[in-house]
């Protein structure tokens, strides 16, 4: 009996660890400024009709790209150490990417961009640059293409066209 409620206590006391780390781990991904979805394209409300805009000028565009890219980059950061120092998952995945088999590497690639393509876009390009011809040869470019094209057809892509 005694040992029973020594195990209930365990068990008890296990759970509320693993809760704990959900919670802080929800925690730091609420500090991402874009939600990590896989539908990208439904993130933000569709812009309204444009009228009677200003055209802006270059500086003020290259002002935006840069700021764009800041937040992006801090945003993606911020996901990335989210998701790495709550699970084992993201140690897998590295291990997988960097000494597995060719089709471990483009399953995990495309596991990882079908998760949050906003955030993983550096797996995005991975992918991108084994489609290409410089690399591992025809099978690899046409593994490759085929796990974009399944990722893209399979909900990666909205079903109208992209503006």
């Amino acid at each position: 009996m005694m040992a029973r409620a020594e195990t209930k206590k365990a068990a008890h006391k296990k759970t509320e660890k693993h809760d704990k780390k959900a919670e802080k781990h929800d925690k730091k991904m609420e500090s991402t400024i874009l939600p990590s979805s896989s539908p990208w394209y439904t993130i933000l409300p569709p812009l309204p009709p444009a009228t009677n805009l200003r055209v802006p000028s270059a500086a003020q565009i290259n002002l935006l790209i840069e700021k764009s890219a800041s937040l992006t980059e801090k945003d993606t950061k911020s996901f990335l150490s989210a998701s790495s120092s709550s699970s084992s998952e993201a140690t897998f995945f590295a291990k997988v990417i960097h000494a597995g088999t060719l089709s471990d590497r483009l399953s995990a690639l495309t596991l990882l961009v079908q998760s949050s393509p906003v955030h993983n876009t550096k797996a995005l390009d991975t992918l991108k640059n084994m489609a290409g011809k410089a690399g591992g040869g025809r099978n690899e470019s046409l593994k490759a293409l085929r796990c974009i094209v399944d990722w893209w057809v399979g909900g990666g892509a909205p079903d109208r066209k992209l503006k």
